[in-house]
């Protein structure tokens, strides 16, 4: 990605700023007093490309992953949960990646799955022995409020896990 943004930067300064009776009549027409000098060091810059890269800063990562796990969150929120509980202490395997997507049956093997493919199931381990099983969108999702009757979930769902 970091290689798309620097090709296209680069593009962008040479058009702008390559030509300098171009940047003569451009800082004229903004009322920015440059200098011949100033004016020939940048459209030198914009020439010579080797001499810089464009890079995104970090916080743009950081606000594109917020921004997209916003609308992850609507489209989870509309899928239909299910917390599933083992009795045996180690029953699932965790991992760094706990996320899995089980494709639908007579699902094409050449097409890809991903998180909202129709009939997918997505199972996150959330500890050695829960996983949140999702299942697709519903038309008019149904939201239950309720007790369980397993205090042991409860209590792992109030008391953050553990």
């Amino acid at each position: 990605m970091d290689e798309e943004i620097d090709k296209a930067g680069k593009k962008i300064n040479m058009l702008l700023y390559a030509n300098l009776e171009k940047m003569k009549k451009q800082g004229n027409r903004e009322k920015i007093p440059y200098s011949d000098k100033q004016i020939e060091e940048i459209t030198d810059m914009a020439k010579n490309s080797k001499n810089y890269r464009f890079k995104h800063h970090k916080n743009h990562w950081i606000k594109t992953m917020l921004n997209l796990s916003l609308e992850a969150a609507t489209h989870f929120n509309d899928m239909d949960w299910e917390f599933i509980y083992f009795k045996n202490q180690y029953a699932l395997l965790t991992s760094d990646n706990p996320f899995f997507i089980e494709p639908p049956k007579n699902y094409d093997p050449f097409r890809g799955v991903g998180i909202l493919t129709p009939g997918a199931l997505k199972i996150v381990a959330i500890t050695s022995n829960m996983y949140l099983l999702m299942r697709s969108v519903k038309e008019k999702p149904v939201i239950m409020y309720g007790e369980t009757d397993n205090e042991d979930i409860a209590k792992k769902l109030i008391f953050g896990l553990h």
